[in-house]
């Protein structure tokens, strides 16, 4: 094998190296965690800094071992530079994927007194954490929407009323008798 078809196969199995290092720097540093709804941009961008750094810190020592055996210095930088990035890209997202799983989920349920519905209806959903959840309230004839409650805790009468699925939640609406007149 030639020495620049070594030096390629080399930056491939150094890109799936530094993947390695970035993940573990990402779970290191809790950057990565097994929710994947908490991934940033700047996760990636943390990640991607670590693999320039890995792939600048090589390349002295990739000179000193290949510098002798080929005709143009000049192709140990610039030599398998792509497949040392792609390799990183897809063993990085491979990696990442693995250890964050699929997407958390919550359950919210909602429930109401008589007197009253809320749109979405009662029941109970399976939602994303991370979601922004939105319930409107609607009385009937000759009631009025007295509060909410969400895990027992009173939340007023906003309406609708917002909150982030963090964990599960039991979101109540409590409408209460206004008579006539």
């Amino acid at each position: 094998m030639k020495p620049l078809e070594k030096l390629y196969w080399l930056r491939l199995a150094l890109g799936m190296v530094a993947a390695l290092f970035c993940v573990g720097y990402g779970i290191a540093t809790a950057n990565i965690t097994n929710d994947i709804t908490k991934m940033t941009f700047t996760t990636f961008l943390n990640s991607m800094s670590l693999a320039i750094i890995v792939y600048l810190i090589s390349y002295p020592i990739i000179k000193r071992k290949f510098i002798l055996h080929v005709e143009k210095p000049q192709k140990l930088y610039t030599t398998g530079i792509g497949i040392y990035f792609l390799s990183w890209l897809v063993f990085w997202i491979l990696l990442f994927t693995m250890i964050a799983g699929p997407p958390l989920k919550y359950s919210l349920t909602i429930t109401t007194t008589s007197g009253g519905t809320t749109e979405p209806t009662s029941g109970t959903y399976n939602l994303l954490s991370g979601t922004l959840v939105s319930v409107k309230a609607t009385p009937d004839t000759n009631y009025v929407l007295d509060h909410w409650e969400l895990d027992g805790t009173n939340l007023g009468t906003s309406n609708p009323v917002s909150f982030t699925m963090d964990k599960n939640h039991t979101l109540h609406a409590v409408f209460v008798y206004l008579p006539p007149g």
